[in-house]
């Protein structure tokens, strides 16, 4: 039995990545999914061309949504594409395919959303241009008197949005000069049209959730394939040369036109993550055990929002567990291990699904934690609660888990980094505005207790000055301290939160427990 599909069928979502055959098992894995994509992809497979197959009638109507996607009929109605994507997504599910099947059809809606992201980009420039005449999406639909599994068809269609979007990333770039301008542009901009707005905020957001959530750790190794790293995907299987900077620029290093616009973007990322950081090293600085333990959750291949901590006396020692759902990323970090080049390299890695959760973590990782960090991972979770809950059961008490993710505002993005927008996104949930039940669990064996994720209100305020510069907050820093409360006093917290008396929660909590969360170092 391999290793994912034991992970699968059993229902693990939390398991140890070792050296050796575990690894070995993991990258036969790996190749074998990335062949079932690429071999599904090249054309239109077998199974979609067999008019008689019972599954043709979905692929007929997602050929005709497509229509009218490239026709720009979508682009003022945005309820109705909210409503045609849903139908999508549940006939698919619904339907007896195979999972490579679904996969396959994950990455053709996803296509839908890139191609609407695109021609809101284009109506972003034309606003710019103050009506005057710019490179546009054609009209041209596909033709209905042509076989409707004309692929070279549909991928032409591809190509024309493609090609358009990149010559208006040159106009953008020129009209636009620095980020505040943009971002001072883009608010008039959806002031201005309400309905792009919509469409945008429609966009950026969880979309049909299947019964069987294993399918959405297999979509982000296909977007990582396919619309993220590498892009050998798109441009060696799909041959759309013209699509790779488009679809690829807000994750390459490298440097080009369509970098530059996405930079406007991502120029924030680095003021958080500076900040991140920060917060991260503080945490450990504040720690009086000997024996640090930190939990880094959706490492991607370089865990690259830890892996600088260092400890803050002689004595102290850091010890890592880095976990990511995508068997390439794991791949990575399991080689990492062996490196004598990493100041902190992990100690180690594991496969974590935050979609596929248990109840409860494994025994052996309950209350074990000094500190956990999620950095850009939560915003692709279906059930937050559930997964900060799980996360706080891992942390000792007065252990600290800390985020930083995409907020509400994050729609934006769809002004200058389309390629994102294929992939399920969503945004981080406002510890400001949660039910703080939610975020209480049971003491094991003691009724009258309960251990809470309670949110360092401080921080959350410190995130939006971190934004002042900006109508678009974007990204978001908050952290949550887990605490052992009466149950009782859960209950005078939770109407306080509600009424947003945040400095009230901390002041009960400083007078009943001497936690002095007013006064902590964040």
């Amino acid at each position: 039995m391999s290793l994912v599909h034991e992970l699968t069928s059993t229902g693990r979502n939390d398991y140890v990545i070792r050296s050796g055959e575990s690894l070995k098992t993991l990258r036969k894995q790996y190749d074998k999914l990335s062949a079932t994509i690429a071999d599904g992809t090249k054309q239109l497979p077998l199974w979609l061309r067999d008019e008689t197959n019972s599954k043709h009638q979905l692929v007929k109507k997602y050929f005709d949504f497509m229509q009218v996607v490239f026709s720009g009929g979508f682009i003022n109605k945005a309820k109705a594409f909210s409503q045609q994507q849903t139908k999508l997504y549940q006939q698919l599910y619904e339907a007896s395919f195979e999972k490579s099947e679904n996969l396959y059809f994950e990455w053709l809606i996803g296509l839908g959303r890139f191609v609407l992201s695109c021609q809101l980009g284009m109506q972003f420039l034309l606003y710019l241009q103050s009506g005057s005449k710019s490179p546009a999406i054609k009209s041209a639909i596909l033709n209905p008197s042509q076989a409707i599994f004309n692929e070279s068809v549909f991928y032409k269609q591809l190509n024309q949005v493609s090609e358009a979007a990149l010559t208006n990333t040159d106009e953008l770039l020129s009209k636009l000069g620095n980020p505040k301008h943009f971002w001072a542009q883009a608010m008039a901009f959806f002031t201005a049209f309400p309905a792009y707005e919509k469409l945008a905020r429609l966009l950026v957001g969880m979309h049909y959730l299947p019964h069987d959530k294993t399918i959405l750790g297999k979509a982000q190794t296909l977007h990582w394939q396919g619309l993220g790293g590498s892009g050998a995907f798109i441009e060696d299987v799909l041959e759309l040369k013209s699509l790779l900077p488009h679809c690829l620029g807000y994750h390459s290093k490298d440097s080009g036109r369509h970098n530059k616009c996405v930079s406007m973007f991502l120029e924030k990322l680095k003021i958080f993550s500076k900040r991140y950081t920060e917060l991260l090293q503080k945490t450990v600085d504040s720690q009086t055990a000997q024996n640090v333990k930190v939990y880094d959750v959706c490492s991607g291949p370089n865990y690259s929002a830890v892996k600088k901590l260092l400890p803050s006396t002689q004595e102290m020692t850091l010890e890592l567990t880095v976990s990511d759902v995508d068997p390439g990323a794991l791949m990575q970090l399991s080689e990492l291990i062996s490196s004598e080049n990493m100041v902190l390299k992990p100690k180690q890695v594991r496969y974590l699904d935050l979609n596929q959760l248990a109840a409860c973590p494994p025994d052996e990782l309950q209350r074990s934690f000094h500190i956990i960090s999620v950095c850009l991972g939560l915003h692709q979770v279906t059930d937050q609660y559930h997964a900060i809950n799980y996360l706080n059961a891992m942390l000792i008490d007065g252990g600290m888990l800390l985020m930083l993710d995409v907020t509400e505002d994050g729609y934006v993005q769809a002004l200058v980094a389309p390629g994102n927008l294929a992939d399920r996104e969503g945004y981080l949930i406002d510890m400001k505005k949660i039910d703080l039940n939610r975020l209480a669990m049971l003491c094991a064996g003691d009724d009258s207790k309960v251990r809470l994720a309670y949110p360092l209100t401080r921080l959350a305020c410190e995130s939006s000055a971190l934004a002042m510069d900006c109508p678009f907050q974007i990204y978001s820093i908050q952290a949550v301290k887990s605490l052992i409360i009466n149950k009782k006093h859960l209950h005078v917290l939770a109407n306080l939160w509600k009424q947003k008396r945040f400095i009230d929660c901390d002041e009960f909590l400083d007078e009943h427990y001497q936690y002095a969360i007013g006064s902590d170092f964040l």
